[in-house]
């Protein structure tokens, strides 16, 4: 994956979790939860982008997607006493998060195609 299609991809699970998250409640408390929501995983965008600056199989960005998911679970027990209350949005952002990295990964919507001039002449 490119890097604009790990971005994208984190853009639209930050984006439909907080909108799922947010009916919960009232809109303009889902869109504070958006922001902060950025806000609190760009430490998981950067090392997203750092980890795969390599080509790597769909496999392996989803070992990293689990182990970074389970890193902010773990910051969630240290620093919440109550880690269940907020285990659903881990898992919302982690299935949001997946569905689209397959999506770019296995679709590659930003990529161009070159086309050759000369097979279009026949």
């Amino acid at each position: 994956m490119k890097i604009g299609e790990i971005v994208l991809s984190w853009v639209f699970s930050v984006v439909v979790g907080s909108l799922i998250c947010g009916l919960f409640s009232t809109i303009w408390l889902s869109i504070i939860f958006a922001i902060l929501s950025c806000l609190v995983s760009l430490p998981y965008l950067v090392l997203m982008i750092l980890m795969t600056r390599k080509p790597r199989s769909f496999g392996f960005l989803q070992l990293i997607h689990v182990s970074l998911t389970l890193l902010t679970g773990l910051c969630i027990v240290l620093l919440e006493n109550n880690f269940f209350g907020f285990s659903f949005i881990l898992i919302l952002y982690f299935v949001l998060g997946a569905m689209a990295q397959a999506y770019f990964h296995y679709r590659s919507p930003l990529r161009v195609e070159r086309v050759d001039p000369e097979i279009l002449d026949n």
